[in-house]
């Protein structure tokens, strides 16, 4: 929910919808947000891949849409390896993404397909070249890689038109 909240006091102006699928984040980041006095967020707590009547709501192919996810990317060796701060007090629905990790970004590529506007995703290190791989899949055309503060790449922004 923190990005999403940040987003809003950012861009106040903004109309935003923040997916969780895990109850106990979704209570804490409509806490944080009324805590916050936000008030341009609508909160969903639903599975984002199945929650077609939402998504049919707030996208269509006349619409311009910045689209902004974190979603989880640890694969399952990397899970085994993580410090025990994150293994146990992140759920783990929030940092498994099966074998290499990247389940949702595929299933992401494929429901934003008919979207005009901005995708902003953070990915896991060495993920770069399987991701791009997925949006040469996906015919997306239009995107950009930004490195960390380490040098990392681990954020991908893609746009349908050709001026990101």
């Amino acid at each position: 929910g923190i990005i999403s909240i940040e987003l809003a006091l950012r861009f106040p102006n903004a109309i935003i919808y923040a997916w969780d699928i895990s109850a106990t984040a979704h209570k804490v980041a409509t806490i944080n947000a009324k805590n916050l006095k936000t008030t341009n967020i609508t909160f969903i707590n639903n599975d984002f891949f199945k929650d077609q009547k939402t998504w049919e709501q707030i996208i269509s192919p006349q619409k311009q849409v910045v689209f902004v996810g974190n979603p989880p990317y640890i694969s399952l060796c990397d899970f085994e390896k993580l410090d025990a701060n994150v293994k146990y007090f992140e759920p783990r629905s929030a940092l498994k993404a099966g074998t290499q990790g990247l389940i949702y970004y595929k299933k992401i590529f494929d429901k934003l397909k008919n979207m005009m506007g901005i995708i902003a995703l953070e990915f896991g290190v060495n993920q770069k070249n399987a991701i791009e791989e997925m949006l040469k899949c996906s015919h997306i055309k239009h995107y950009r890689f930004h490195n960390d503060l380490q040098n990392i790449p681990r954020v991908l922004i893609a746009k349908k038109d050709k001026n990101i």
